[in-house]
């Protein structure tokens, strides 16, 4: 749990949020709390229960939009591409499903297994890669 509150900490550091503020103020106010003697062992558990679960929130919020802002950046990576501007500017602006009707309206062409199998792979590697890995192996020599 102290990862996760100095997690918190940090980013609010680079970005001052309210309500992570809030958050960080609570769960200092209730550490202090819990180191008091004679606290109950039950009643400690259950605070320490009900912080985590607050961390908890907060990270899947976090991390929910470091996905909207990886989506927002792929978007406006592929709105380069004349064929998909439109996905990739609807894409950019957060706009999701627009996104997705405009991906749809896309004459695709169909792959066959192996070309799938090794695109997936690639993609895969990519993402299991370094950051600046991805950048360096469509580099041309």
């Amino acid at each position: 749990m102290t990862d996760s509150l100095e997690e918190l900490r940090e980013f609010n550091e680079g970005q001052v949020d309210p309500e992570i503020e809030k958050l960080l103020k609570e769960l200092a106010e209730n550490i202090e709390t819990l180191k008091q003697p004679g606290m109950d062992p039950k009643e400690t558990l259950a605070k320490l229960s009900e912080m985590e679960a607050s961390l908890q929130q907060q990270q899947e919020k976090l991390s929910q939009l470091d996905s909207e802002a990886a989506l927002q950046d792929v978007g406006k990576a592929i709105s380069l591409a004349d064929p998909l501007q439109a996905a990739g500017l609807a894409m950019s602006q957060g706009e999701m499903e627009k996104a997705e009707q405009e991906l749809n309206k896309l004459n695709l062409p169909k792959l066959d297994r192996k070309t799938e199998k090794a695109i997936t792979e690639k993609l895969d590697a990519l993402a299991n890669s370094e950051p600046g890995a991805a950048k360096n192996s469509y580099a041309k020599p």
